[in-house]
């Protein structure tokens, strides 16, 4: 640490009732530095930004940028100082529920599955229900579905999604395929 950093680090805070103990700051200043993670070093800058100005601050962290200022504070006033930061889980959709549900209706059609008479599959939901489904045959082999939902829909002037995909729906979809024997 500079010897200015010291004579700043023993200044009252700028226009806030708390003060940061010099002890305190010293040890939070070497945390920061020893950190490797960004998003820990701007929880422990979040502690003590708020009581000093961008210069003073440059001038106790050397390397340190305005734009990290700026996040330690916006951290401190949406988390709290030094609180972590608790990330909701994202979820991807990459594809366009409408349309998937669209197809799964067409193959779900009876002219394209036959039930069985024995049988049957349980299917476990991201809630936790459980689903039970009975057995089925497809009579037709994949593209052939495909071909159909590619050209009943061109003439009704909708956009399915690609024929790939048709095809993993298909794949993912339980059904057995019918034999010759």
């Amino acid at each position: 640490m500079k010897s200015s950093s010291v004579s700043i680090m023993n200044k009252k805070s700028t226009g806030v009732n708390e003060e940061v103990a010099p002890n305190e700051l010293a040890i939070l200043i070497e945390v920061y530095n020893q950190c490797e993670s960004r998003q820990t070093r701007i929880q422990i800058l979040s502690m003590f930004a708020k009581h000093f100005s961008k210069k003073e601050l440059r001038e106790i962290i050397p390397g340190l940028s305005i734009w990290q200022i700026d996040q330690a504070r916006r951290h401190a006033g949406k988390e709290g100082p030094g609180q972590p930061v608790v990330l909701a889980p994202i979820k991807r959709t990459r594809l366009d529920p409408f349309k998937i549900s669209h197809f799964v209706n067409f193959i779900a059609n009876p002219t394209f599955l036959q039930d069985v008479a024995y049988g049957s599959k349980e299917l476990k939901l991201d809630s936790g229900e459980i689903l039970t489904i009975p057995n089925v045959i497809r009579t037709m082999v994949p593209s052939r579905i495909v071909e159909q939902y590619v050209s009943f829909y061109q003439e009704t002037a909708f956009e399915p999604t690609s024929e790939r995909t048709l095809y993993r729906v298909i794949e993912v979809c339980a059904a057995f395929k019918q034999k010759s024997l």
